[in-house]
């Protein structure tokens, strides 16, 4: 394909994706548009160490030698012993909602639990414990959709917004 025609697929493509973000069904009213994926508050107090878990949306990783610790986004942090690189073994799952960075340092694992700061100690690796949590840390979540998107309306101060997915939604309110 050369590169005109390369250039013309994508001015199309864009094209068509930008018209599809303004479709409305005449009849319903009815919009395309974006819905909110979210963590309710009451949600993010429910950390706890558990057995390994499949990992679903893996992120950063940290070393803290011999483990590895691995994000897995909005979920948790799985543990990894890396002590024999020939047997790798999953240690256990620390279910974080809202997780999705962590750091580590002198035996505490920091990691962000929506706009909260969670500190474990972690000197005995299969009896990981909350040492601290420091409240609205972070900035509160005001993702949005892109301007001139049609989405769910929300109410912010009960949820923590993990991102937004394209959906139908009925008679919208809300534009960005």
């Amino acid at each position: 394909m050369t590169f005109h025609a390369r250039l013309k697929f994508v001015f199309i493509l864009n094209l068509i994706l930008l018209l599809g973000s303004c479709i409305k069904d005449p009849e319903t009213g009815n919009q395309f548009g974006k819905k909110a994926q979210f963590i309710p508050f009451e949600e993010l107090d429910k950390i706890e160490q558990r057995a390994p878990q499949e990992f679903v949306n893996t992120g950063k990783i940290a070393y803290y030698s011999p483990y590895l610790f691995m994000v897995d986004d909005m979920i948790g942090i799985h543990i990894i012993d890396l002590s024999d690189t020939v047997d790798v073994r999953r240690i256990s799952f620390i279910a974080i909602p809202g997780v999705s960075d962590i750091s580590l340092k002198n035996n505490i694992l920091y990691a962000n639990n929506g706009p909260h700061l969670v500190l474990f100690d972690i000197s005995d690796i299969h009896h990981v414990f909350i040492i601290d949590k420091i409240k609205s840390v972070f900035e509160v979540n005001a993702k949005y959709p892109p301007p001139n998107t049609w989405f769910e309306c929300i109410n912010e101060s009960n949820i923590w917004i993990t991102g937004w997915t394209d959906a139908w939604l009925v008679n919208p309110k809300c534009k960005s």
